[in-house]
């Protein structure tokens, strides 16, 4: 059995690295789609 985490982010650079990295070791693949972010997401 694989894990996916699909996330939907709008302006989260400020905080993206640090979730993506604490969830890295628990899933199989991380899908992240942005909803038009005016920053560096």
């Amino acid at each position: 059995m694989s894990i996916s985490l699909c996330m939907i982010v709008k302006n989260e650079a400020k905080h993206l690295p640090r979730c993506l990295d604490s969830v890295q070791d628990y899933v199989d693949e991380i899908i992240v789609l942005d909803t038009g972010s005016q920053d560096e997401t």
